[in-house]
């Protein structure tokens, strides 16, 4: 019995390889957990000054998901510049779903939780900066173009 070659297989198939690429997290797989195990646990060590544990990498993902979700574009350029009440709706919205040791009675837990959001705002604003930039390199309108998951307006 004759088992095809990734390279036969390729060859005998409709053009290309399809590329397996990954989208922006939106938090599904979190929603499972909590629904499952309710809040999920996770640590920051003051001389880590990171999460860590199993669920490091899900808050982090989270506090994206928070961030692009509810975070304003327009007439803010850094986090620093998000109104405060904001910051702290977002902040709870992945508190819901994660236990942070410590957070409200260590201010190192509370400023690292601060750094990931505005690392995971900056880094979405320069995702975007690139897009538009890329969108004008190749003579396209970047209005008529707007990154995915952002208003027009924004």
């Amino acid at each position: 019995m004759h088992v095809p070659s990734p390279m036969e297989s390729q060859a005998s198939g409709s053009g290309s390889p399809k590329k397996n690429i990954r989208g922006k997290t939106r938090g599904k797989a979190v929603e499972k957990m909590v629904q499952k195990t309710g809040k999920l646990q996770v640590s920051i060590p003051a001389r880590e000054r990171a999460p860590v544990g199993d669920n490091a990498t899900p808050l982090v993902n989270q506090i994206g998901v928070e961030v692009r979700a509810a975070a304003p574009l327009q007439d803010v350029m850094y986090w620093d510049d998000i109104d405060d009440t904001l910051k702290k709706s977002i902040i709870q919205r992945f508190r819901d779903k994660f236990e942070i040791k410590n957070y409200d009675e260590d201010e190192v837990v509370r400023q690292t939780i601060t750094k990931i959001c505005q690392l995971r705002y900056k880094d979405w604003r320069s995702r975007m900066h690139a897009h538009y930039k890329k969108l004008l390199k190749d003579g396209i309108n970047p209005r008529s173009n707007s990154y995915k998951g952002v208003s027009q307006e924004d």
